[in-house]
């Protein structure tokens, strides 16, 4: 089965992302594998997991990529919203029951 988490080369030091800062970073598949699974553990260890609710309220950036793939790669179900009032994060907490951030 193709999934997100093996559909590019994890060890391979070719461009994954290009940050568009001056100058440009580039960021190598290797080096986004490492920040995503760092990520994925942080997830793991506080009980996030297959089939849990994961919401990202980020603005478009590699922070979200990152928390993206991890909880992806964590099998959870990914909520995003690009600008989130505060009365909507409000809701989002009171509904998912626990919150951890």
């Amino acid at each position: 089965m193709s999934t997100l988490a093996n559909a590019f080369q994890k060890q391979s030091s070719s461009t994954a992302i290009i940050l568009p800062k001056r100058p440009a970073i580039r960021i190598s598949y290797s080096d986004l594998t490492n920040q995503v699974l760092s990520f994925q553990q942080k997830l793991a260890d506080l009980g996030i997991g297959h089939g849990s609710a994961v919401s990202i309220a980020l603005a478009n950036s590699y922070e979200f990529i990152v928390s993206f793939l991890a909880s992806s790669w964590q099998r959870g179900y990914v909520g995003v919203r690009y600008i989130v009032p505060g009365q909507k994060i409000s809701h989002i907490r009171k509904n998912l029951g626990t919150w951890h951030g």
